[in-house]
Parts: structure tokens; C-alpha cells; sequence
């Protein structure tokens, strides 16, 4: 076919028709293929080849040039709503941090300066080794003995011995004994830990340990709701008796010696 003829044929084609949306599509696959891009002269131009006046085409372009910053726009506010998210997480997680590493020390802290408290958990009696067993009273059908703990805390642990040969040990572990007395009984040890300043009372059966009183603390009488403070030098005196219980004697800030009667079991 010559050349002629076939733009013979081309003209007399029926003409294929594309809406502006598919216009638009073709070009920009076609700017796209060619890997090229179109300066707004080339754009006026293919725009009046079309059809298209310069006063709707400069509309197009501001319409399009706007929607183009808003998109812009929105991706800045996304990215800083999530730098604002992030440092929201961020101290938030400090906050926890610091709450727990505040926790964590405090218990630490309780605990170390008053281990027996917390023996029921059994913390600070795993792999501990003993050393250097220590008299600090006797009766005349017991002795109390306190041992040195080969630990990071160097903590004691108290041991009653009995004359036929049997030994109860304390569960819990103290800071620094320095004191222990027998009840008339033989039914209770009160012992005094100087490095905390609780005074224990110790069933010698059983080994139930029960707190007593504090260095400088109050004592309270629920019947009577008197309020008495304790002596911040060593509290602990010992024991007597009425003739039906044992009464523990203890120190007060005022020098005198409060007696406190204990049930007889």
C-alpha cells in the first residue's frame, strides 16, 4: 500500500473518541513511557490541540496544584501526630520505669531493714551457708544461739537447743541481734534485732514468730487506747512473771519499764 493510500484509508476511519478523564489517563501513561516530563508550554500546547481554552486549563492546573498541597499538607500532620504519639509513649513508658525502679527500690530497702518480716516469701534463704554460732542466752532446759549468714547481706538467723538435744530453727533472717531472753516458762524467747529495732517473740515450740515493738514507736492498749512510746535505747529488759503468765518487760522514752503480760498458751 503506498502512502497515499493508506492516508486515504486513515482519513476515511471512524473517528475513536475519549472523554477529557481518558484523555488525560492516556497522556500521562504516555509521559510516563516516554520517562520524560512536560513543561506547562507543552502542556498549553497539547491542551489547544485539543480543544482545550488556556483560561480552563490554568483553572485545571491551580485546582490540581491545590489539591496537591492538601495532600502535602496532610501527610505533615500525619507525620506529626505520630512523632506526638510516639513521645506520648515514650514518657508515658519513662513514667513506668521510673514507678517501678521507685517500687522495686523501696521493697528493697523494707526488706533490708527487716528481713524476718518477709521470710514467709523465702527471701534470703537460699543458698546461704552459716558460720560462727554465737550464745546469747540460756535457761535451764535451753540455750538460744544466734549464726552469721555467709551471704551478700550478712544477715543472723536465731537457734534454740534444747538439753535433750533438739534444735529449732528460726525461719527468718535479722539484721544484727544483740539481745535474747527465755521466758520464765521456757514457752518464749524474746530476742532484740539492734539493726532494725524490733523486739520478736519466739514460741520455742514452734517457732512462730510474732513482732512485739519498735525502737521510738508507740505502743497502744486497745482497752484502754493509752498511747506509750518506746525507748530508742535498747528496749528490750527481759522477763518476769504474776505466777500465771510471763509478762515482757520493755523500756519506755521515759526511762520506766512498761510490763506487758503474755497469754499462756
Amino acid at each position: 500500500m503506498t502512502l497515499e493510500q493508506r492516508q486515504t484509508a486513515e482519513a476515511t476511519e471512524p473517528q475513536t473518541h475519549y472523554s477529557p478523564e481518558e484523555a488525560g489517563e492516556i497522556l500521562r501513561i504516555a509521559a510516563h513511557l516516554q520517562d520524560n516530563t512536560i513543561t506547562a508550554e507543552q502542556l498549553r500546547a497539547i491542551a489547544r490541540e485539543a480543544g482545550v481554552s488556556d483560561e480552563n486549563l490554568e483553572r485545571a492546573v491551580q485546582q490540581y496544584e491545590q489539591s496537591r498541597q492538601a495532600e502535602a499538607q496532610l501527610r505533615q500532620q500525619t507525620i506529626a501526630r505520630r512523632k506526638r504519639r510516639f513521645k506520648v509513649f515514650a514518657l508515658f513508658s519513662a513514667v513506668i520505669v521510673a514507678m517501678f525502679a521507685f517500687v522495686a527500690s523501696f521493697l528493697f530497702i523494707e526488706y533490708m531493714s527487716s528481713p524476718s518480716r518477709y521470710s514467709g516469701l523465702g527471701f534470703g534463704q537460699s543458698q546461704s551457708t552459716y558460720f560462727g554460732r554465737k550464745l546469747l542466752t540460756s535457761s535451764q532446759h535451753c540455750k538460744v544461739y544466734k549464726e552469721q549468714v555467709d551471704g551478700l547481706n550478712s544477715k543472723e538467723r536465731i537457734i534454740i537447743q534444747w538439753a535433750d538435744g533438739r534444735e529449732h530453727v528460726v525461719s527468718a533472717e535479722f539484721s544484727l541481734v544483740v539481745s535474747a531472753f527465755v521466758a520464765p516458762s521456757e514457752k518464749r524467747v524474746a530476742i532484740y534485732d539492734e539493726g532494725t529495732g524490733d523486739v520478736w517473740l519466739i514460741d520455742a515450740d514452734t517457732n512462730a514468730l510474732t513482732w512485739t515493738a519498735r525502737r521510738g514507736w508507740m505502743l497502744l492498749y486497745p482497752d484502754t487506747q493509752v498511747q506509750v512510746q518506746v525507748s530508742y535505747n535498747d528496749p528490750l529488759v527481759g522477763w518476769s512473771s504474776n505466777g500465771k503468765e510471763d509478762v515482757l518487760l520493755i523500756r519506755l522514752a521515759n526511762g520506766s519499764i512498761e510490763e506487758i503480760p503474755i497469754p499462756a498458751k
